[in-house]
């Protein structure tokens, strides 16, 4: 799967095609970045790249964290342009396409998509769910990790090649809004290059919220997470687009 939409001069996000909008970091509404890791960020039609700052401390595992990291937000509309709220079900596809490919996983980095109640602190909310592509620890795997976190919580969805993409949905409903377990993401990886159709992971992970539960009213933020999972001295670079559909929204919980 490639999505084709353009970057708008304007930034914030893409032209919608059946649905699909693309997720433009310069032009959040908000921004939320505990420990300073936001370099700069470069964007046209053909990539975002995210460039962190030359130096920066993280001082426990949990800082490694993707909601931990540079954060950019706006709130979450469905392809009419109407806004999303908690009270109501709903799901968002969303496409992390990797563009950087094999030098991803040795920068130690990351980057992904996630949803939430707030727009900032989200390294101390419950109220949040992602999930993260190249995520590592170590230069000295060739992989990269695809990982789904929610507050204080770290989940392998499993390792990939460093060229894959990863498609998935987030699932919200249909008991009660700030109902944990009714709340998950699932994820699949690919090889978006495979000329016999896409080559990747043999079933869909599947992570539930779990005990953290989203809010049970007000808007809903989509958001962009990118950052480094350890202590870094030096500027890297990071390439990808991010893409989400939704589906649902407006209706009540009951028919």
């Amino acid at each position: 799967m490639r999505v084709t939409n353009s970057a708008p001069s304007g930034g914030g996000g893409g032209a919608v095609e059946q649905g699909w909008r693309r997720f433009l970091l310069d032009g959040a509404d908000y921004t939320d970045d505990p420990h300073s890791q936001h370099g700069s960020i470069s964007e046209d039609a053909d990539s975002t790249v995210w460039t962190c700052a030359a130096s920066g401390t993280l001082a426990t595992s949990v800082e490694q964290r993707p909601d931990n990291g540079a954060i950019y937000m706006r709130p979450l509309v469905d392809a009419n342009g109407d806004a999303l709220a908690w009270d109501k079900p709903f799901s968002v596809d969303f496409f992390i396409e990797n563009i950087g490919k094999t030098a991803h996983w040795k920068k130690k980095a990351y980057f992904g998509l996630g949803l939430a109640g707030v727009t900032t602190g989200l390294d101390a909310a419950a109220g949040m769910i992602g999930v993260a592509s190249a995520w590592t620890s170590t230069a000295s795997s060739n992989y990269q990790g695809v990982n789904r976190f929610r507050k204080n919580s770290l989940d392998n969805s499993g390792n990939c090649d460093p060229g894959w993409s990863i498609g998935g949905t987030f699932v919200h409903g249909p008991r009660h809004a700030n109902h944990g377990g009714q709340h998950r993401i699932m994820t699949y990886q690919f090889d978006p290059t495979s000329p016999a159709g896409p080559v990747g992971s043999t079933g869909m992970g599947n992570y539930p919220l779990s005990a953290n539960k989203l809010p049970g009213s007000g808007p809903v933020y989509i958001y962009a997470t990118c950052g480094r999972t350890q202590t870094f001295s030096v500027t890297v670079s990071l390439s990808f687009r991010l893409f989400y559909a939704v589906t649902g929204g407006t209706q009540d919980w009951t028919p």
